[in-house]
């Protein structure tokens, strides 16, 4: 088999299973990496299951590409990364993998729906997303606004670097901001005012969540359309039904074996 892309809670349990089975150094991982994992084995996320799930198809797949969230430097240097085996894709996907921030100015909210069932955290609501899509949108919309306004790059990056002392109410302590010429100053407090960025800290972590799935959904997409495969079982959206998958342990390895060969004839002797 080709290149597969893995999806987080599956590349997480890749990575539990591997280090928890010694393949990695103890060190492997630690700090904020250690306590993620941790949190996705009590929430259940990272389970016996979904560690056998990624055991199989690592032995299917010639080559794991991890998501782009999973950023753990501890892999490169080992034999597994040396060897290809597990990376973060070839120098052609990594190209694919390269953005940071959604781009688009209007965020389609009907996606909401579809990412949802991405989002580890099951209290991540398709409402929550939603909430998400528009203060991306709303803050698009208030960058595109402030540069024109603020006519040009300059203006834009003078509000940034007054923008938490704006929010605060505490500019006139800013050296930057008792400089500026009083139509400055009543310019950048007019822009300001439009500026969407306070509810960022009561979406902080919806925002993190929605950001990684986001990101991974679009890694995805544009793997498939040179080929390449993601391995994911997405969980149940509250807004549609699950897609129907193998239940047994049986059924999960015919499955999987199917996944691999075109065409599969298996028997049981006893």
């Amino acid at each position: 088999m080709q290149s597969m892309m893995f999806n987080p809670i599956h590349a997480w349990s890749l990575l539990d299973d591997l280090w928890t089975g010694r393949v990695f150094p103890e060190n492997f991982i630690g700090g904020e990496q250690e306590a993620r994992l941790f949190s996705l084995r009590q929430r259940r996320l990272v389970s016996d299951r979904t560690r056998t799930e990624a055991r199989q198809m690592f032995i299917f797949a010639e080559n794991v590409i991890l998501p782009p969230s999973l950023d753990i430097s501890a892999l490169i240097g080992t034999t597994l990364y040396n060897d290809g085996a597990i990376t973060w894709g070839n120098e052609d996907q990594r190209k694919l993998l390269s953005f940071t921030e959604p781009s688009r100015l209007n965020l389609v909210e009907e996606r909401a729906t579809a990412l949802a069932p991405l989002v580890d955290d099951p209290n991540i609501s398709v409402e929550d997303i939603i909430r998400v899509l528009r203060f991306w949108n709303s803050s698009h919309r208030f960058e595109n606004d402030a540069t024109r306004r603020l006519q040009g790059k300059n203006g834009f990056i003078l509000l940034q670097l007054l923008q938490d002392d704006l929010a605060k109410g505490v500019e006139e302590e800013n050296e930057i901001w008792r400089k500026l010429p009083p139509h400055e100053k009543a310019v950048l407090r007019e822009v300001f005012a439009d500026d969407p960025g306070l509810e960022a800290q009561n979406l902080k972590e919806k925002i993190r969540l929605t950001r990684d799935v986001y990101f991974f959904a679009t890694a995805m997409s544009r793997l498939s359309e040179i080929g390449v495969p993601t391995f994911a079982a997405p969980r149940k959206s509250r807004t549609r039904k699950a897609p129907v998958g193998p239940s047994t342990p049986e059924e999960m390895s015919r499955h999987l074996v199917g996944l691999y060969f075109d065409n599969v004839s298996m028997s049981v002797q006893n």
